[in-house]
């Protein structure tokens, strides 16, 4: 009995030793979960597995899950089940999560049991596992999946969210409603949402949603039969801009990203330069918004990446701010128009003249859609190509212009300081060929002819011909040399004559008068007469009038008119720069009987007259020598 007492005392000391040797074996913890990206596939799907509320274990003892893929699996996992190690020693999170991913297996191979996976029921378990003592046999969690037989034909099998996919299959009843779903979504038919009337089905079309990279389930089940064929639809990342190309009437820019991972970090490099840092959304998708002056002009290589490596290279281009300029070369003082398109919507536009500060505060503001027009003047520089530089504070571009003209000319003109016609207009230069006739242009036409002095100058003077309002080119050539000058004439319209006879509504005779019009460069005026207000039938039309009236001619007369239907006048003045004034409104008059009768007319009336009274007189004798 004493052996017996030490003999029991010496065991349990050896049970409590041997007690502290054995690392724990983890239980359950509450709480602890899997989740799956998706629940139906096909063999070789990628599947993500994400795990919450698991122990990480000690730092002397840490814990790491195995992830398994099997069949018929119970609370414990033995030799015997049917089974397959997809991921081993899966690090846990310090906060006891991690997150994977698996791919469906071809076999169940790693149990004492082998078997290959068909279509069916199967289950993505994990267990702890220790690192002395390797997987440890409690299943902590499991997600069923089904797997597919790869019986849906899917065309095309791969692509982008938002793609449009065509669904054939048969073994449905005739007719029999369709229940497409995309993972667990269901989806909306674009067409084909019923069987045909074999069963078949072979134009069924649905759009991709948004979704994660990877492969995704599509399954169409028999609404009536239950009857259900699928197959994977695997998911490229994507990045998509609004406007497709950017630029002219672009206030912003929408870039979308599609096809990436869920929740995770995302990068946006333009030409390999970072633009855009952000998060995908749950369903691997982003979207931001900019300003096109944000990016390089023209084509930019645009890659997206997120931190699981899924990756998209695509094209985009910003569509150069355009700017028009007319003319691009001229005279000081001349007026040049400027438009653009493609800059910020609403924003000011400096036009500066390259070395000419007083030019700086030329502005004008774009419109809505980024365009703009305004006119700026040449400022008087030398002759030369100078730089004018267009921009917004974003965009900014630079064009040349060529003066080509010398400032050696009296007067200088300018829109607001234009010349007149007759005004003497000097110009001079130097470099000439000496005792060569000179030739003088106004805008193409001769003006005057001279001789180059000895030593090689010229200074000639001649009146302003009578031209158009406006730039004009002046020009002075030996033959071989040839010089430039610009001249602004005046574009002012002169006034409007006053109408004075005939009164409106009065009775006219052969005559029209009206008052003065005074212009620098003097006028002529223009009298119509027509029958209707809008001088569509003009009877009467007289141009070049050097005097404010005009007697009608004997072969211009007009037939009588009552006041029920009158004619109708009106005038107006032309300068010498050919700027017209407005009409004169239009006034009514009439006649009894015309302005005058010809004199041959009269003749006759008087032939005719006297004729009828000797036959009146011839009859009244006869009748009374009767009685």
């Amino acid at each position: 009995m004493k052996h017996l007492k030490h003999f029991v005392s010496l065991f349990l000391a050896f049970c409590i030793t041997f007690s502290f040797m054995i690392p724990p074996i983890a239980a359950r913890a509450a709480g602890e979960n899997i989740t799956i990206g998706a629940s139906i596939g096909i063999l070789g799907q990628t599947v993500t597995v994400s795990g919450t509320g698991f122990s990480p274990g000690t730092v002397a003892q840490p814990y790491t899950v195995d992830i398994l893929f099997g069949k018929g699996i119970g609370t414990t996992l033995t030799a015997s089940n049917r089974f397959s190690v997809l991921r081993t020693a899966q690090t846990i999170n310090s906060n006891g999560t991690f997150s994977t991913t698996i791919a469906i297996p071809s076999l169940l191979g790693d149990g004492t049991v082998q078997e290959a996976v068909t279509s069916g029921t199967y289950y993505i378990f994990v267990n702890y596992r220790s690192g002395s003592t390797g997987r440890l046999s409690p299943v902590i969690d499991k997600e069923y999946f089904q797997v597919l037989a790869g019986d849906l034909s899917v065309a095309p099998g791969t692509g982008y969210a938002g793609t449009e996919v065509r669904l054939s299959g048969s073994g449905f009843g005739s007719m029999e409603a369709l229940i497409i779903r995309y993972d667990s979504e269901i989806l909306t038919a674009i067409a084909g949402d019923k069987a045909l009337s074999n069963g078949a089905v072979s134009n069924t079309r649905i759009y991709i949603p948004a979704s994660t990279a990877g492969m995704h389930a599509l399954t169409v089940t028999g609404a009536s039969s239950g009857h259900q064929i699928g197959n994977i639809f695997t998911v490229r990342p994507n990045i998509l801009f609004r406007p497709e190309d950017a630029g002219i009437a672009s206030n912003k820019i929408s870039m979308y990203g599609t096809g990436f991972g869920a929740s995770v970090p995302i990068e946006v490099k333009f030409n390999n330069v970072a633009f855009y840092n952000g998060v995908t959304q749950s369903n691997g998708s982003f979207v931001t918004e900019f300003a096109p002056h944000q990016l390089p002009e023209g084509n930019s290589t645009v890659v997206g990446r997120d931190s699981l490596s899924n990756t998209v290279q695509v094209s985009y281009v910003v569509s150069d701010a355009q700017v028009t300029m007319e003319p691009t070369a001229g005279s000081p003082a001349w007026d040049v128009l400027i438009t653009g398109d493609g800059f910020q919507a609403n924003k000011p536009i400096t036009i500066s003249f390259e070395g000419f500060q007083e030019n700086k505060n030329v502005t004008a503001t774009s419109d809505a859609e980024g365009n703009f027009t305004t006119v700026f003047s040449v400022p008087w520089a030398d002759k030369g190509t100078w730089d004018v530089t267009i921009t917004d504070g974003s965009f900014t571009k630079v064009l040349p212009f060529e003066v080509n003209t010398s400032i050696r000319i009296n007067p200088i003109t300018s829109a607001a300081q234009p010349g007149t016609v007759g005004e003497t207009i000097a110009i001079e230069g130097t470099g000439f060929l000496a005792g060569r006739p000179l030739t003088v242009r106004f805008s193409g036409t001769q003006v005057m002819t001279g001789q180059v002095q000895s030593n090689g100058t010229f200074h000639v003077e001649f009146p302003a011909p009578s031209a158009a309002g406006g730039n004009h080119l002046i020009e002075a050539t030996d033959g071989t040399n040839t010089e430039r000058y610009g001249f602004v004439m005046e574009a002012i319209p002169p006034a409007i004559p006053e109408m004075l006879v005939p009164e409106a509504g009065k009775k006219a005779k052969a005559f029209f008068d009206w008052s003065d019009v005074t212009d620098d460069s003097g006028v002529t005026y223009t009298l119509q007469v027509a029958t209707d207000t809008a001088f569509t039938n003009i009877l009467l039309e007289k141009t070049g009038l050097a005097i404010s009236e005009y007697t009608v001619l004997k072969t211009e007369m007009l037939n009588a008119v009552s006041k029920d239907t009158p004619y109708y006048w009106r005038v107006k003045a032309t300068d010498q720069a050919f700027n017209d004034s407005s009409w004169t409104a239009a006034s009514p008059f009439y006649m009894s009987f015309g302005f005058s009768l010809p004199q041959a007319v009269i003749y006759i009336i008087i032939v005719v007259a006297a004729l009828g009274l000797a036959t009146f007189t011839f009859w009244l004798g006869r009748k009374t020598a009767y009685y």
